[in-house]
């Protein structure tokens, strides 16, 4: 398995191997777990650390001696064995570390495609001219065989898809152990380390985790909180989601408890409101989305009447 997931991280899968690959990661957190530590192995070589050439020969010497230690233990009287053949299970042990040596190293050395965002959000345009709008601190990679046979990506943080519409090749991203296929379509995610969240804008998303599916129509959006928990499906009741496209924060009957988070997402702060009743007082109107928070809270205040405190975890409406 080990080797398999090495050929899928770096392109070289047919469709069978990669469903393997993709139904074994889901089937179980441990194996999640080994993917990534793969994957961050790959991405670590992809830092420009130089590691050493592969010494075949000093690895051809420990087979040898794997082999030879195998034969006295064949040979060794009154000995019980825990297996039939220990000189055959010598050379396949040996084997398989050479095997996965080499294929390691030819590994490393191949390339991943990878976008990355930090402070600002940035806007990409896919092989297939499928257009991926990334928030800051996000981080989107794909494979260099993608739109051969699929087209398959995976992402970190949160990003608009529109999708060009191919129906012989589907649209998959992956989040962690969720995967998202589409055809032709426009949809956010956002994904931290507590919640996955997905809004459809046009078309139609499955989402796929742990053998259960979703089907996702416009104007839906699915909500995971935590592993194993079955996902909320519900109505988008605001556009507050688009701020980073559109550098503008959209209120229309909004409930100030609802921007608030919108805004801690948004700046990396925490808004908090004091009072319940202040929490649902509802908000109309647009507010730009300025370098620092504090003009618009100020504005909301003034708006509901309320005063705005700032303390060591941020920032209190009361």
């Amino acid at each position: 398995m080990d080797e398999l997931i090495i050929k899928y991280i770096v392109g070289e899968t047919d469709s069978e191997e990669t469903a393997r690959v993709r139904q074994w990661i889901a089937e179980d957190p441990g194996h999640g777990k080994t993917y990534e530590h793969f994957l961050a192995l790959w991405e670590h070589s992809r830092t420009g650390t130089a590691l050493p050439e592969p010494d075949m020969e000093a690895a051809w010497q420990r087979f040898i001696l794997k082999r030879e230690e195998a034969g006295r233990q064949q040979k060794r009287p009154g000995r019980t064995l825990a297996f039939k053949n220990p000189f055959r299970t010598g050379i396949a042990a040996a084997v398989a570390v050479m095997v996965m040596f080499t294929a390691w190293w030819a590994f490393i050395r191949k390339d991943n495609i990878s976008f990355e965002t930090v402070t600002a959000s940035a806007t990409y345009t896919l092989p297939d001219q499928s257009v991926v709008t990334l928030n800051s601190q996000s981080r989107l990679w794909y494979q260099k065989s993608f739109n051969k046979k699929e087209r398959w990506v995976a992402m970190k943080g949160e990003a608009f898809f529109d999708v060009t519409r191919n129906k012989e090749k589907p649209f998959v991203v992956s989040v962690d152990d969720i995967e998202v296929r589409v055809l032709g379509t426009s949809f956010n995610i956002r994904s931290d380390e507590k919640t996955t969240e997905i809004v459809v804008e046009t078309g139609s998303v499955k989402v796929s985790r742990g053998g259960e599916d979703y089907i996702l129509s416009p104007g839906e959006k699915l909500v995971f909180k935590g592993k194993g928990v079955r996902a909320d499906v519900s109505r988008v009741d605001n556009h507050l989601y688009r701020y980073y496209r559109t550098n503008m924060f959209v209120c229309d009957n909004t409930p100030l408890g609802q921007f608030a988070e919108s805004l801690s997402q948004a700046y990396g702060v925490q808004v908090s409101i004091a009072d319940s009743r202040l929490r649902e007082q509802q908000l109309t109107g647009k507010f730009p989305r300025t370098a620092t928070i504090e003009p618009i809270l100020e504005t909301v205040a003034l708006t509901l009447n309320a005063t705005v405190v700032k303390d060591k975890n941020g920032y209190i409406l009361k």
